[in-house]
This record gives C-alpha cells, structure tokens and sequence, in this order.
C-alpha cells in the first residue's frame, strides 16, 4: 500500500481536530459540513476530495483509532496461561481506553467504536487463541470495558473471577 501525501494526511487530520472539536459542543446530527471547513479552515471542495459526506468523516476518525490500537495492542506477550494472557490484553487495552477516553468519548458512537475494537482484539487474540475463544473472549473484553459504568479494577476483578473457571 502506497503512503499517503503528507498534505493530504495533514488535511483529514485538520477535518478530523475539527469535527471532534464540534463534536465536544453539538450534536453530529447538528454539524454541517461548513462547520467543519470552516473551524479548519478548508474549502467545502476540499473536503468533498476527500470525503463524501460527514459521516465518513467519522468513520475515517474511528478507522484511525482502531489503527492505533491495532498498533497499541499487537505486542509480544509473556503469559503462562489463557488467563494472563486475557488479563494482559484487557489491561492494555484499558490503558489505551485511557489515553483516548476524550476522543472515544467526543465520537459518542458506542456501535461504530465498539465494532471496530472488536475486530482488533479479535485479530491480536486470534494470534494465541483458537478462532472460537478470539471471537469469545474479543467480544467480552470489548463490550465490558466500553462500559461505562465499569472502571478498571472492577473488569480485572470481574474477569479473574470468570477466567479461574477457565
């Protein structure tokens, strides 16, 4: 795959500032495409090369989180068993949770981000696990620590619990 021009990187990443910066005060449904060109200073005919509508804005916005923490969680392990192993992956997985919980947070579309941390972890569990526990315990591990009335402590506490039985 060819790299993309660095101004066109620079452009999607001056849309994508914007449209998470409005999203921080209005509703998606709320913004027009001029919001975004205007609070990042791009032409409408600019943003149109690049997409084709707002919404893929924000599929674009979270494509690049799920590339992060692609990047974030594909590491080498040291587990002596399925159960560290999970408990890893959930802990830098709820680090990374962390460090984005803004962004997360601001695209305010629970379907859009939870499907797409879904397959990531499906794809990093995949690599150590067999097909049916990656789509077991990804979807577990994704929709527990999206939650938001969940922190941390709790889902460690509540999948050592579960995974003693494992």
């Amino acid at each position: 795959m060819a790299k993309e021009d660095l101004r066109i990187r620079r452009t999607k990443k001056q849309l994508y500032d914007s449209l998470l910066k409005l999203l921080e005060t209005t509703e998606f449904n709320n913004i027009k495409v001029i919001d975004i060109c205007k609070l990042s200073n791009i032409n409408r005919s600019t943003f149109y090369d690049h997409f084709d509508k707002k919404e893929d804005l924000l599929v674009y916005i979270s494509d690049e989180l799920k590339d992060e923490l692609l990047n974030y969680l594909d590491i080498d392990y040291n587990y002596n068993n399925k159960k560290e192993y999970l408990l890893e992956v959930v802990d830098l997985f709820l680090e990374f949770i962390n460090n984005y919980k803004k962004t997360i947070k601001t695209i305010n579309n629970d379907e859009l981000i939870s499907n797409r941390f879904y397959l990531v972890i499906k794809t990093i569990l995949n690599k150590n696990l067999s097909e049916e526990d990656s789509i077991f315990y990804s979807g577990a591990i994704s929709k527990l620590c999206l939650d938001k009335n969940l922190n941390k402590n709790k889902i460690l506490e509540y999948l050592n619990k579960e995974l003693k039985k494992v």
